[in-house]
């Protein structure tokens, strides 16, 4: 008889590779066309920026001694890949400064022709019927650089880099696959028929050497080119106006219920003050009722009030985000303050991952021991930080559990 694990083995599960191969295949072929068509300087540069900064991160990382301790050669790998980091993300603002297409506003030189509010041309020196000139030039026109069609060689670099960025995203793919596959149960599962071959054997060995080292560089990289171009002052107004509005709601429902509002002594005074003219509004009700429908009514004129002091202060900040865009310096300051913050929001969120990596090996769901390579110090140095940390919060929360 013929089982459903040899007939899975056997088929559907090997099948996938040959799927997922016409998928890359295709995806590739759609990326290259579509970066041919745009052009080097109208196609995304993200995956080229990413392999650009792993690439630069492996190189320097070869120099690292072999007879450094573990925790120094975290450090020294956790700094390297920063600084390639970093030079990665220059290179890619310098190059799209003089590559990228622009628009922007240029002093206007004189026989320039203007447009007015309707879109009519004159020149500056027009003068209506009674000699007034009502129709005021604005001074500045707009300039467009990098807009001409591509040549040759810029469709066939943005062909390469539209190859590139989705390469990068289906080698992640895959890779994380493979490494699933050997990591877990479900090699035993029918799965191992995927880990056959030349080349699923060398995609298994690259990404237990790189896969993640080079995903911690990915997101990284991604949050610090969100932030630049974000800014720091329009992400501190959406943190403030997210966040403070939760804050704020949850504060003014719990402030009638808490002690301060029994109390009429210092600040407290006009929190009594609103509690008790709310609830007599309900006296008419009688029971504890009153007294609960007066304390919520009187949350809702605080979140109102709370409200209407985040809507000016929304205002204040829309105008201060205004002005900071306005002026070429310190919209460049507010772009790299940004960046800078969202590197350090990349670091948190890649050691939170590595926690949930480590947590899974702690209860032998995914052996990380095995799937990532000692040469891969980043990750390596990562695994044992955070593996220290749940070790501590088993032990911490084991006694709570009765265990």
């Amino acid at each position: 008889m013929i089982s459903l694990h040899s007939v899975l083995a056997g088929g559907l599960i090997g099948m996938i590779p040959t799927f997922f191969t016409v998928i890359s295949v295709c995806c590739i072929a759609i990326a290259f066309i579509t970066g041919f068509t745009k052009g080097f300087r109208k196609v995304s540069w993200d995956g080229l920026t990413w392999l650009t900064a792993g690439l630069l991160y492996l190189l320097c990382s070869k120099m690292i001694p072999s007879g450094v301790s573990e925790g120094a050669g975290f450090a020294i790998s956790f700094a390297i890949a920063l600084v390639c980091i970093v030079a990665a993300l220059v290179g890619y603002g310098v190059l799209a400064h003089f590559m990228r297409p622009r628009v922007r506003w240029i002093k206007e030189q004189d026989g320039d022709t203007s447009l007015a509010e309707y879109g009519l041309e004159y020149e500056p020196e027009y003068l209506d019927y009674d000699g007034e000139n009502d129709i005021m030039p604005y001074g500045k026109m707009i300039h467009k650089t990098g807009f001409n069609p591509p040549n040759f060689i810029g469709r066939l670099m943005g062909g390469i880099c539209g190859a590139i960025n989705v390469g990068m995203i289906l080698w992640a793919i895959a890779c994380a696959g493979l490494l699933m596959v050997e990591a877990t149960m479900l090699k035993n599962l029918g799965f191992d028929v995927v880990l056959t071959g030349e080349f699923a054997q060398a995609l298994l060995n690259s990404a237990q050497w790189y896969l993640l080292d080079f995903l911690a560089i990915g997101i990284i990289i991604v949050l610090a080119k969100k932030g630049y171009y974000t800014g720091f002052m329009t992400s501190l107004r959406a943190l403030i106006v997210t966040f403070g509005g939760i804050g704020l709601v949850c504060l003014s429902f719990y402030l009638p219920f808490s002690a301060m509002a029994n109390t009429d002594v210092g600040l407290s005074y006009f929190l009594n003050k609103l509690v008790v003219r709310c609830m007599t509004l309900f006296d008419g009700i009688g029971g504890q009722f009153s007294g609960i429908l007066g304390r919520i009514f009187a949350g809702c004129v605080l979140a109102l009030i709370s409200g209407v002091c985040l809507f000016l202060l929304n205002l204040l900040l829309e105008k201060c985000c205004k002005m900071v865009s306005h002026t070429g310096p310190t919209r460049w300051i507010d772009a790299c303050l940004a960046c800078f913050f969202y590197m350090i929001l990349g670091v948190a969120i890649v050691v939170g991952i590595w926690f949930l990596l480590s947590a899974f090996d702690y209860c032998n769901v995914l052996l990380f021991r095995e799937i990532v390579d000692e040469t891969a110090h980043l990750s390596n140095g990562l695994f044992r930080l955070t593996r220290h940390f749940v070790g501590k919060l088993v032990a911490l929360v084991s006694p709570a559990l009765g265990k």
